[in-house]
C-alpha cells in the first residue's frame, strides 16, 4: 500500500531544502481564480513554508503556457480538469459539455512537466497516467478518473480538500477547522483517510447526508502517486 505519507513527507524531504517551488493556478476566469484556484495555491505555499521552509511562487497558468518551460523541484498545478485535460476556457452554460471548451491535453502536460515532485490538483487528473511521463520524479494527482473536491477551511476560504489535508496532517498547531468537528483524524498516519474525513465533515456541515462508500463520491480520500493508488480500498 502506498500512502501519501511516503509520497509527500519522505519524498519531498529528500529534495534539497532551497529548491525552487512554483504553484500555477488556472486564470481563464479572474473571479474564479481569485476565490478558489489562487487561494488553493496559497494553501500549498503556506504548507511548503511551514513544513519545508521553502518559498513557493504563485503564478497564473497562462504564464506556464507562454514562457519557456523551467525545471523546478516542487511544482503545483491547480485548476479544473476533465477526461481530456485541463480547462483553458470554461462556459457558464451547465448544459454545455467540456468538448466545446479549449483544453490543455493531459498528453501534452505529461510531455511538458519537468520537476522532481509535481502535484496536479484538479478533477480527472489521473488520466495523465495514461501517457508516458519522463521528467517528473514523483507525480501526485489529487484524484483519479473522477471528480475531486473542495471545502471551506478555517478561514472560510474555498480551497481543495487535498491542500487542506496536507496542512492538517503536517503543520504543527494548524487549526484544522473541519476535521475537528468530532475528532482530528489527521493525527493518523493515513493521510487519505484524513482527507476523506475532512470532505465528509464539510459535506455534513452543508446539510448533505453522505456516507464513506457512497458511489456518487468515488474520489473521497483518493490520490495517485506515479500511477498507483495512494490507498487501496
Amino acid at each position: 500500500m502506498r500512502i501519501l505519507y511516503y509520497a509527500v513527507f519522505i519524498v519531498l524531504s529528500t529534495v534539497i531544502l532551497k529548491a525552487s517551488c512554483v504553484c500555477y493556478y488556472m486564470n481563464y476566469n479572474p473571479d474564479t481564480a481569485k476565490v478558489f484556484f489562487r487561494t488553493t495555491c496559497q494553501q500549498y505555499a503556506d504548507f511548503m513554508k511551514s513544513v519545508f521552509h521553502e518559498d513557493c511562487e504563485l503564478r497564473p497558468f497562462s504564464g506556464y503556457l507562454v514562457l519557456p518551460f523551467k525545471t523546478v523541484d516542487y511544482l503545483f498545478i491547480v485548476g479544473e480538469g476533465c477526461p481530456k485535460g485541463l480547462f483553458l476556457t470554461h462556459s457558464d452554460n451547465t448544459s454545455e459539455g467540456w468538448e466545446t471548451q479549449v483544453i490543455y491535453d493531459w498528453e501534452d502536460l505529461a510531455e511538458e512537466l519537468d520537476a522532481k515532485v509535481a502535484v496536479i490538483d484538479a478533477c480527472y487528473a489521473g488520466y495523465i497516467f495514461d501517457y508516458e511521463i519522463k521528467n517528473v520524479g514523483w507525480l501526485i494527482s489529487t484524484s483519479y478518473k473522477e471528480n475531486s473536491w473542495n471545502i471551506l477551511n478555517n478561514e472560510n476560504k474555498n480551497v481543495s480538500s487535498f491542500s487542506e489535508a496536507l496542512r492538517c496532517k503536517y503543520e504543527n498547531n494548524y487549526n484544522c477547522f473541519v476535521a475537528n468537528f468530532i475528532s482530528n483524524p489527521c493525527k493518523e498516519a493515513n493521510i487519505n483517510k484524513c482527507q476523506g474525513w475532512i470532505i465528509l465533515k464539510a459535506i455534513n456541515r452543508w446539510g448533505w447526508d453522505v456516507y464513506w462508500y457512497d458511489w456518487e463520491y468515488p474520489s473521497m480520500g483518493t490520490c495517485y502517486v506515479n500511477g498507483h493508488p495512494c490507498l487501496w480500498r
